[in-house]
């Protein structure tokens, strides 16, 4: 939602193809899944969520597919950190101004 709403709407990057089989906001949410449970590769990612995820990301393919997508969204996970600090008013209080 937040990636939608405001990341995807201040950057863009060009699409060529047919249709991705995953959403931007489904690349990106199993990217912090994955990091949080210690998985610090696309591909390392990809292998976990394949098998444990699949009923909730039935349209996961193959990681040839996977990994392009997760490494062209690096511009959007690098703004995620900073708008959630924002959002979440850690850059509100008077020692950060």
């Amino acid at each position: 939602m937040i990636y939608s709403q405001q990341i995807q709407a201040e950057h863009s990057y060009n699409r060529r193809g047919f249709a991705p089989s995953l959403t931007d906001a489904e690349v990106i949410t199993m990217e912090i899944v994955g990091e949080f449970q210690g998985i610090d590769t696309d591909q390392g990612i990809w292998e976990y969520f394949k098998p444990h995820w699949f009923s909730l990301f039935p349209d996961i393919k193959s990681r040839t597919t996977y990994l392009p997508k997760a490494a062209n969204l690096w511009m959007y996970k690098q703004e995620l950190p900073k708008f959630l600090a924002w959002e979440l008013g850690a850059c509100s209080d008077s020692i950060r101004e």
